[in-house]
């Protein structure tokens, strides 16, 4: 696990996509080269805007052993329409960090699990569903029963960790 520079531990630092995916890269590049990990034994796992990275990954490394989304989101864009008080700016003008997760999901040949809570505002279920819908098969959907975005790791974490056990099997 790692955090994008500006994020947890990795303070200071400005986060923007870039960075982000060059972050994600390089701790691929740490795992691979300096502790040699095989690339078909990484599971790339991403929440929420850690889903943009591993994303990013999933789609330069076919030869992983799977992509796991959490909370994911189709763009950044999409995620500021459903905060109210964005919607009625020009987002897809204004913004410079798309994380464009809808657009790169077709070029991801890798096993695919994504799950997202019922209630889930942020990046709701919608989204989840049209990142499912473009995904290459193998894939696997799965709907959290009363998680929002902040919990889904603590709200039926159970029942998630069994999903997530079943996928990493049809991984091997």
């Amino acid at each position: 696990m790692i955090d994008y520079r500006g994020y947890g531990s990795s303070s200071p630092g400005n986060p923007n996509e870039k960075r982000v995916y060059d972050d994600a890269r390089a701790a691929f590049s740490y795992l691979t080269v300096q502790r040699r990990v095989r690339t078909q034994d990484i599971i790339f796992l991403g929440r929420s805007i850690g889903s943009g990275p591993a994303m990013e990954l999933a789609k330069e490394h076919s030869e992983a052993g799977g992509l796991i989304l959490i909370s994911a989101f189709t763009s950044t864009v999409d995620v500021a329409k459903t905060i109210w008080f964005l919607r009625p700016f020009p987002l897809a003008l204004l913004s410079h960090n798309r994380f464009d997760n809808l657009s790169k999901m077709d070029a991801v040949h890798l096993p695919v699990f994504i799950a997202v809570g019922t209630e889930d505002r942020l990046t709701p279920p919608a989204m989840a569903q049209a990142l499912f819908q473009r995904a290459n098969e193998p894939k696997w959907f799965y709907l959290s029963p009363g998680a929002d975005h902040d919990d889904m790791m603590s709200t039926g974490v159970t029942a998630l960790e069994a999903q997530i056990s079943a996928f990493l099997q049809t991984t091997r």
